[in-house]
């Protein structure tokens, strides 16, 4: 049920992200607009694909770095932040809050062999599990 609960959150984030994304105009249109839609690619072969303001990503997106891992949701003054999905090359994943570019408030890492720490994160480390009511 809470597996569920979860995969649901990703999915209306992930909803709202691509919705909200489409309303702004496009950054190629004028250097003066902001905010608004981009993709920018870089010579490593990572790529960012979001909301721009003032310059940096800011708003939803999408960053997909060279090695494949990716993180998708919130992003504020060039830094994940606030509900995003990031999933790493192993396949483990975390969904959840982010601030400053690291994992902040509550969420849920799931491994590839179904492992799972579930509850409140500080400074992209697990502090404890959330009580379940």
């Amino acid at each position: 049920m809470q597996d569920t609960y979860f995969r649901l959150l990703t999915i209306s984030g992930l909803l709202l992200m691509s919705s909200h994304s489409f309303a702004l105009p496009d950054c190629s249109e004028s250097e003066q607009i902001s905010p608004c839609f981009g993709t920018i690619s870089f010579a490593s072969g990572s790529q960012y694909a979001g909301e721009f303001k003032d310059g940096e990503y800011n708003g939803q997106g999408t960053y997909t770095y060279n090695d494949g891992e990716k993180y998708a949701g919130g992003f504020k003054d060039g830094r994940f932040h606030g509900h995003g999905v990031y999933t790493y090359t192993s396949k483990d994943q975390y969904v959840g809050q982010f601030k400053n570019g690291q994992k902040n408030g509550r969420g849920i890492y799931t491994r590839l062999d179904g492992t799972f720490e579930k509850g409140f994160f500080q400074d992209d480390k697990f502090l404890y599990e959330s009580k379940v009511q």
